[in-house]
C-alpha cells in the first residue's frame, strides 16, 4: 500500500464511521443525553467492528508486530 493509498483509506473509513454516527444522530437513534464520552465508545465499537474477524487474531506475526509497534511508539 502506498502512502497515498494509506490517507485515502484513512479518510475514507473515518469518514464513513462519522456518517453512520451522523445519520443516527439525525434519525435520533442515539438518545439526546449522550455527550462526548458514549459517542467516543460509539465511535470505537464502530472501529472495531469495521476491522472485522481475522484468522488467528491476536496470534498472527503480523497482529505481534503491530502491537510491538504501538507499545513502543510515542503516542500519535
Amino acid at each position: 500500500m502506498t502512502r497515498q493509498d494509506q490517507r485515502i483509506f484513512v479518510h475514507e473509513l473515518t469518514a464513513s464511521i462519522a456518517a453512520s454516527v451522523v445519520k443516527a444522530i439525525e434519525e435520533e437513534k442515539i438518545p439526546a443525553e449522550w455527550d462526548g464520552r458514549e459517542l467516543r465508545e460509539l465511535i470505537y465499537d464502530l472501529a472495531k467492528r469495521s476491522r472485522g474477524k481475522t484468522r488467528g487474531d491476536g496470534h498472527s506475526k503480523r497482529w505481534r508486530d503491530y502491537n510491538n509497534w504501538y507499545l513502543i511508539t510515542p503516542s500519535i
